[in-house]
């Protein structure tokens, strides 16, 4: 199996969200957001903690700050998020510009190794923050009876793995998406779709 080139966000924590091992899926890193030519593996902690809120003053980043606003609640506060989630982009080379197109390329080889990921993190649930990548991922189709939530999130559940793990999955649009990342449309969807996860028995298949 191919190596990683980012291990992603709290890879080697015990960490959940109000009891959920929830995974956020990006699309990739881009270099005019600090990810330069001398990249490690480590890049998106570095990133992380350089952009996200709870770490650094004030909002942090947008796409950091609209991810912790989206999944905050009464038992989570917005600054404490970032430590309780995993986090990864799916793609394993940093692109130059938040504009540029992921080639069919990029699709094949990162396939492998976010199986990876899930099998080293084994989360309870991925949340991936694209439609685009969504729609181009691996994925199994969910079985009869499988979650049906609120209208934009429910719709497109299926589980994603390999390797025996069944774990739920489901989308937003990007944080960043011209048409608007609405918080107050996602984050009870999110929350619903979370809320399930916990309450079925899926998790302690995974673990």
């Amino acid at each position: 199996m191919s190596a990683l080139t980012f291990e992603p966000w709290n890879a080697s924590a015990n960490v959940d969200l109000d009891g959920v091992r929830l995974l956020v899926v990006a699309e990739s890193h881009y270099k005019e957001l600090g990810c330069h030519e001398e990249f490690t593996v480590d890049e998106t902690t570095k990133i992380v903690r350089n952009n996200a809120p709870g770490f650094v003053a004030g909002s942090g980043n947008s796409l950091f700050s609209k991810i912790a606003d989206a999944l905050s609640s009464e038992k989570v506060a917005r600054d404490e998020v970032w430590k309780r989630i995993y986090y990864c982009n799916y793609f394993q080379r940093p692109f130059e510009t938040s504009s540029e197109k992921p080639l069919p390329d990029d699709y094949e080889k990162s396939s492998p190794q976010f199986d990876r990921v899930l099998q080293n993190i084994r989360p309870d649930a991925v949340l991936v923050v694209s439609s685009r990548l969504w729609h181009r991922m691996p994925n199994e189709a969910a079985p009869e009876g499988a979650y049906q939530g609120e209208e934009g999130l429910g719709r497109a559940y299926r589980f994603t793995g390999e390797a025996g793990l069944r774990i739920p999955a489901a989308h937003t649009w990007h944080p960043s998406a011209r048409r608007g990342f609405r918080v107050k449309y996602w984050k009870p969807r999110i929350a619903h779709f979370l809320a399930w996860v916990k309450d079925s028995d899926l998790a302690a298949t995974n673990r």
